[in-house]
Order: structure tokens, then sequence, then C-alpha cells
């Protein structure tokens, strides 16, 4: 694993410094526990991924195919915002302009019905407003 090896470098460069130090017997090997000590500490820790990194539960690599997949249908922009639904919290996409329809086929998403009322609309532009990332716009 690259990040127990590179702990493991860190720890012996500190240990040959100290080792190499005007320290006595000792203090060297305080020091050298000291280190020891960080090493384990810092190898029990979960490394850092950017993977589980993610915008409204998306991950960067389907937010990147989200933006081709656009770019492809011609869609002029995309934006991802969140919604209460039944008490729970889901993303929605509201498209502009492009072929819509197949953009929304090649994801497997469903576009909102045609019948929203008017003040089901009003809610959608306002948690855009407040909430609505662009994943996407045309230059």
């Amino acid at each position: 694993m690259e990040y127990s090896i590179g702990i493991d470098t860190l720890a012996f460069a500190g240990k040959l410094a100290v080792e190499n130090s005007k320290l006595n017997r000792n203090s060297k090997e305080w020091a050298k526990l000291g280190i020891e000590g960080a090493q384990i500490l810092l190898k029990s820790m979960p490394p850092l991924h950017t993977s589980d990194m993610s915008v409204m539960g998306f991950t960067l690599d389907e937010i990147a195919r989200i933006k081709e997949t656009a770019r492809c249908y011609g869609l002029k922009r995309v934006v991802l915002f969140p919604c209460n639904v039944n008490g729970r919290v889901h993303s929605f996409f509201r498209m502009y302009e492009g072929n819509i329809e197949a953009f929304c086929v090649k994801l497997g998403i469903t576009r909102f019905s045609d019948s929203i009322s008017a003040s089901e609309e009003a809610l959608i532009d306002e948690l855009i407003k407040t909430y609505g990332i662009i994943v996407y716009e045309r230059d």
C-alpha cells in the first residue's frame, strides 16, 4: 500500500536523523520510540481518498460523465439541486435546451412530468436559486 510505504519511509528517515544526532543514547531511544508511536498512529488512521468525494451523492467520475453527456447532446446547462420528497432529500436535475430526452435516457434518469403545477415550479425555482449547482454550462 503506497500510503504505508510513505509513512514507513518518513519514520525511517526520522530515526536515521535521530541516530546521527548528538543526543545521548537514552534521548535517542526515547526520540525513536516517539517516532515509532507516531508511525503506528498514522498507519491506524484511514487514508483520505478522493474517490469518496461526492456532489449531492454523485461521485466525481459520475459528475464528469454527466458533463460529457450534456456536451454530447447539446444541452445549454445542467443544474443539480436537492428536493425533499416524502421526508427524504433527493438530488434532481434541471436541464436547459438541447436533446434533453436523449440525455435522460443515456443517464437513466427520469424527467420531470410536463404537468408540474405553478406552485411546484416556483418551489423548484427557489430550490435551484438557493441550493442549485451548475454541473454543466455550454460556453
